[in-house]
């Protein structure tokens, strides 16, 4: 009995780490993705200001 009870809770605690593990690659991701939205934005607004300052130029 005290085997069987031994073996429950390692399997509890295997369950517990792949739930920690699977929290935590999801804040990866998502933290990596929202970086990436901003970085995007960042680029976007570096393109146009460039246009603008292309246009400015020839006027």
């Amino acid at each position: 009995m005290l085997k069987a009870l031994y073996f429950t809770s390692i399997k509890k605690d295997i369950v517990m780490l792949k739930k920690s593990i699977a929290a935590i690659f999801s804040v990866l991701v998502l933290s990596s993705l929202l970086t990436a939205c901003n970085t995007t934005r960042g680029v976007g607004e570096d393109v146009e200001a460039g246009g603008q300052a292309i246009q400015n130029s020839t006027k």
